[in-house]
């Protein structure tokens, strides 16, 4: 009895959505939030990345402490007071995630409210049911994204400063996932597929000097240059019941830029011992482009260009670096990333009361601030060839245990192991870098969790 009291009601409920216009408009104003709120969940993790460089992220990325090769003007700009000359160095890094999500991407039902549509966006939910009968998940579970990340970089002494200027790649993410289920009661095919990409390279500007002979202070400029993309699309096609098929599309294209200050001190206490910190400012990123969405069940086909607020987190470590033997150094960091305002915040240009699904937005994300342990150690065993070690653990900056998987970056404990190699002859140094990153985030129902095997290569020349 039940069963068929429970489809009936279904049946009413599609079609009330399908027929009533009361009743889409209360739907057009609870899922303007929710059919949207993906765009900001896919920037978490924004510079929790394992820094620039083989040779420190070799070391687990324990690097503000000791700064001593050009990577310093990522790491700590008052660590390039310790170069000599000239240099010139490239990077490229290389992972590979291998990522699961034991509930795929969810499908859920239509918001009730507000309220629950605002929950929506800070899980990251994509794609809404229409339909009573249509799963409440997808089944693709895995899925492979490799990064390809270059960065450069140099450095010059003029007139008793220290300059240095580099062009690296913190956040270079993206994601290609599309999967294919049937309804269960009338077999109609649902086809759905999720592509976004977010890259933010950073030009930096840095300068140094020495204070003391064994004071050394820094400063930088970083300019944040970001490329935002999102395609969604879902399908719903029927043989039997063509009344019933519908689309979803949603498109968005921007870009942005911002500033961000950077400020390093590094202090020598001893021939084996110095201390470094980095602060960073952080900056509220202006996005500006276009979006479109349609919804063809709904009767919604909008476009308008846009303005996104994107708040990047003020950043800060501290890190220790020693040298208890003539050939060993060991290095220990800790870095803090301030999430704590990050929000949503969009604004559309076409007039608000013109737009049923393009509404301005601005709901605060409650993420929490993230902290950072890292270590590593160097072992010198000539003058040629270098061997390196390292350990980090990071936490994410998610509040809840109930966040989607591969539509956000919702992986709670993140910890990585890494080994290392260098080799200098004359004026080249070449380095190279094996790591082995895993993340998981256990939730009631669900799991998630992910693999990255990651390779990076390193070549700098001094002159």
């Amino acid at each position: 009895i039940k069963p068929y009291w429970g489809a009936k009601m279904l049946q009413f409920f599609e079609f009330m959505l399908l027929k009533r216009g009361s009743l889409k408009v209360f739907i057009y104003s609870v899922i303007s939030l929710s059919i949207l709120g993906y765009v900001t969940l896919a920037y978490p993790a924004g510079f929790e990345w394992e820094g620039l460089g083989a040779r420190a992220g070799g070391m687990g990325g324990a690097f503000i402490g000791l700064a001593d090769d050009w990577t310093a003007i990522y790491w700590n700009p008052a660590g390039i007071t310790q170069l000599k000359g000239k240099g010139f160095g490239i990077v490229l890094y290389n992972m590979n995630d291998f990522s699961k999500d034991n509930d795929s991407v969810s499908n859920p039902d239509l918001p009730a409210n507000e309220r629950q549509a605002q929950q929506y966006i800070k899980r990251g939910e994509v794609f809404n049911r229409i339909y009573g009968s249509e799963s409440l998940r997808f089944e693709r579970e895995w899925i492979n994204l490799p990064f390809f990340q270059p960065s450069m970089g140099g450095y010059f002494k003029w007139k008793g400063f220290n300059f240095g200027a580099s062009l690296y790649t913190p956040l270079g993410n993206w994601l290609d996932w599309d999967d294919t289920i049937l309804d269960r009661q009338n077999n109609a095919r649902i086809d759905a597929s999720y592509h976004a990409l977010f890259l933010m390279p950073i030009l930096n500007f840095s300068v140094a000097k020495k204070i003391t002979p064994n004071l050394s202070l820094g400063t930088g400029l970083n300019i944040l240059i970001s490329n935002v993309q999102y395609n969604i699309d879902k399908d719903y096609f029927s043989t039997t019941q063509p009344e019933l098929n519908y689309a979803y599309d949603f498109e968005q294209e921007g870009r942005g830029i911002g500033l961000e200050g950077v400020f390093g001190l590094l202090w020598r206490v001893r021939p084996w011992l110095s201390i470094g910190a980095v602060y960073r400012t952080g900056d509220s990123l202006e996005i500006e482009g276009d979006a479109f969405v349609r919804q063809t069940a709904l009767g919604i086909n909008e476009s308008s260009n846009y303005t996104q607020r994107l708040p990047m987190p003020a950043t800060w470590g501290i890190g220790i670096a020693l040298k208890p033997l003539k050939k060993l150094t060991i290095t220990f960091d800790w870095q803090r990333s301030d999430w704590t305002t990050m929000k949503w915040d969009f604004n559309y240009n076409i007039a608000d009361e013109k737009m049923k699904m393009l509404k301005d937005m601005n709901v605060d994300l409650d993420w929490r601030a993230t902290t950072r342990y890292r270590v590593g150690l160097e072992w010198k065993f000539n003058d040629r060839w270098t061997f390196r070690s390292g350990y980090f653990q990071d936490r994410g900056a998610y509040p809840s245990d109930d966040i989607a998987g591969f539509t956000t970056t919702p992986y709670d404990n993140e910890w990585g192991v890494s080994w290392g190699i260098g080799f200098k002859k004359g004026l080249w140094s070449f380095d190279a870098r094996f790591e082995w990153l895993q993340g998981d985030r256990g939730r009631e129902r669900y799991g998630v969790e992910h693999y990255c095997p990651t390779f990076e290569y390193a070549l700098t020349r001094t002159f």
